[in-house]
């Protein structure tokens, strides 16, 4: 996803990630730097995308080893996940028509110590092939 966030209320970062042992080359991570245990990351789609596919989970290297993700599509609820550790979970979501994609968290632990990793997100665009 190279999508620029517009809001941000969060801790996350672009990073390389191990979900159950599978690593992820361009990912979005959550960190402890804030001492937050949940947060979220929304993004423009102004109604040109199709799907979201990803995979989610607790990046390997946690402490914690909980938590969960929802999708959201301009507020409206598409994919709730919950996540432990040692375990990946692909989601697959239909964007068709939404204007603002929003991902949230939240973690297990103090300071949010369950890492929350979404891992290698793709976006297809409206009309392309699956």
């Amino acid at each position: 996803m190279v999508l620029p966030p517009i809001n941000c209320y969060c801790d996350l970062s672009r990073a390389k990630v191990a979900i159950a042992g599978k690593t992820y080359q361009n990912s979005l991570v959550t960190g402890d730097v804030y001492c937050k245990s949940g947060g979220g990351i929304e993004f423009n789609l102004s109604k040109e995308w199709s799907k979201l596919t990803t995979t989610v989970g607790i990046e390997d290297s946690s402490k914690g080893r909980s938590g969960s993700v929802t999708v959201y599509g301009d507020d409206h609820e598409l994919s709730r996940q919950n996540v432990t550790l040692g375990d990946s979970v692909p989601i697959s979501v239909d964007v068709t028509g939404v204007l603002r994609l929003r991902i949230a968290y939240t973690s297990d632990g103090y300071c949010g110590q369950a890492l929350i990793a979404v891992g290698d997100p793709v976006l297809t665009r409206a009309g392309s092939a699956p």
